[in-house]
């Protein structure tokens, strides 16, 4: 049996607050911590699911991640707790309080 350890993650890590969906790759914070305990069979049926799940948030069924960061950027800024100046976005690290 090979072993597929082929990981859906773009690089977002971002969790949709309504669906606790990640806003990259679509998995659960639990599918993602597990993923390197899953067996091939529960690793294929998490990644039947995934197309599913970012269709759901109105994402394309492989992920976008300009798109994901824009959506988890902008759902930080809507629940009050990501107010960035310029700099921060561009990715000068400066929180502004």
């Amino acid at each position: 049996m090979s072993k597929d350890v082929r990981v859906p993650c773009i690089k977002v890590c971002a969790m949709e607050r309504t669906t606790g969906w990640c806003l990259g790759c679509g998995r659960t914070g639990r599918e993602i911590t597990r993923w390197w305990n899953f067996n091939d069979d529960e690793r294929a049926a998490v990644r039947a699911e995934l197309p599913l799940r970012l269709a759901a948030m109105g994402l394309p069924p492989r992920g976008n991640r300009p798109l994901g960061l824009r959506r988890a950027y902008e759902q930080r800024v809507a629940a009050g707790d990501a107010i960035i100046n310029g700099a921060a976005r561009a990715g000068g690290g400066e929180r502004v309080s």
